[in-house]
């Protein structure tokens, strides 16, 4: 695992322990090259960030600022050896994501969100994505424009109705890659 591109480019990353389950470098490549110039001085939130791979690479490749939210406390320790390694100079959260939304956020304070929540592979399973989704300080704190993108296990279907439409799905073997937008 590294920065795919731009100033800590091919920084090699640490990965949280077993049961984080980081985003796969071409997943993440490919996630970047489809939002192309629209990473360049966005603000940006990483929710469920583990090692904060997603919110390093976005400062990497150009953004004003980024804020990581993550409570795994083995999470935190490996976000921290990547911020050193990388030098760049994220907010650090280590709170629950929901959490965090329940505090004033700001509105439109993001141009571009990132969540990688645990998967709901079985029925059992916590669904933390469809859960996220009715968030409404999510909703609110993402700018007119912005854009969220969301990973999903495959077997996980987006609502038909609700605060976000998807402009794009992508599937790279167990991963869906959700491109989403606000409503209406």
């Amino acid at each position: 695992m590294r920065v795919v591109a731009g100033l800590a480019g091919s920084v090699p990353l640490v990965a949280p322990p077993f049961p984080a389950r980081p985003t796969m470098d071409r997943v993440r490549e490919a996630i970047f090259s489809s939002l192309g110039d629209f990473v360049l001085g966005a603000r940006v939130l990483d929710l469920f960030s583990g090692s904060g791979s997603f919110g390093l690479e976005a400062l990497s490749r150009g953004a004003a600022s980024a804020v990581l939210v993550e409570s795994c406390k083995p999470c935190l320790e490996a976000m921290q050896k990547n911020i050193e390694k990388t030098k760049l100079v994220p907010r650090v959260e280590g709170v629950d994501v929901f959490s965090y939304l329940g505090r004033p956020v700001g509105a439109g304070a993001f141009d571009l969100v990132f969540a990688d929540p645990p998967y709901k592979k079985r029925k059992e399973d916590p669904d933390y994505a469809g859960r996220l989704l009715g968030v409404e300080a999510l909703v609110a704190a993402l700018a007119e424009g912005g854009v969220f993108i969301l990973e999903t296990h495959v077997s996980w279907r987006l609502p038909e109705a609700g605060f976000w439409e998807s402009i794009r799905q992508k599937r790279y073997g167990e991963t869906s890659v959700w491109t989403l937008v606000k409503n209406g």
